[in-house]
């Protein structure tokens, strides 16, 4: 008996000692912040770029949300990309998010990062599933590029992104934040955290819901 229990610890020290318990910690700060930075009060999200429900979160409630006198002062917005395998262009989207603000100020940093993300879910049709049939992984930079880079940072020169976009390291950068949102209990978008606390089936909620809910903060 003593001895099974011997080899079981044994082998769980082995496994702990290849397999990490945590994921890996994030080169560069992913998240786009906006609102209050300074408050207590933290609305995080994650989103996925090509995901639908969260095209629909992003125009119909949050959009409107952060402009709203009561809440834009009280709230800091952290917006934080997790790439679902179910949508072909998402794990590039995330990598450009990564890079988008690139070739700017420190100070425009968040608002490129911004527009890059309002600028997507906003023309999203383009870069969603079907459009994408024929395409190759290796095509979508060079789209994504012309599509919605060249809008927010037009310093950002095609041939200086695709480079970027093609570095090994950048890959593992998206696949930290991947790994992040998991060790989060995120699964899926949009899923909001409110000062760290999972708020379930927040994605259906409405403008008028969030108001209520964070003017009681």
């Amino acid at each position: 008996m003593r001895t099974t229990l011997l080899i079981v610890l044994l082998s769980l020290a082995i496994v702990n000692a290849i397999l990490p318990l945590s994921p890996p910690v994030p080169k560069y700060e992913h998240a786009v912040r906006f609102g209050n930075a300074k408050s207590k009060n933290v609305f995080e999200i994650y989103i996925d770029l090509s995901c639908p429900n969260c095209k629909s979160f992003w125009n119909n409630v949050l959009l409107k949300l952060i402009n709203v006198p009561s809440i834009k002062d009280k709230v800091a917005f952290e917006v934080r990309h997790i790439a679902l395998p179910y949508h072909t262009s998402s794990f590039e989207l995330n990598k450009a998010l990564l890079v988008v603000a690139r070739n700017v100020t420190e100070d425009k940093v968040d608002k490129v990062k911004f527009d890059f993300v309002k600028e997507v879910l906003l023309n999203q049709d383009a870069i969603y599933n079907e459009p994408l049939l024929d395409v190759t992984t290796r095509d979508l930079p060079s789209i994504i590029h012309d599509k919605y880079i060249s809008k927010v940072n037009p310093n950002l020169a095609k041939e200086d992104f695709l480079k970027i976009m093609s570095d090994r390291s950048l890959w593992e950068e998206a696949r930290a934040t991947f790994k992040y949102a998991a060790s989060r209990g995120v699964f899926g978008t949009p899923t909001i955290l409110i000062n760290g606390v999972t708020i379930y089936n927040s994605g259906y909620m409405g403008l008028m819901d969030w108001i209520e809910y964070l003017d009681k903060l």
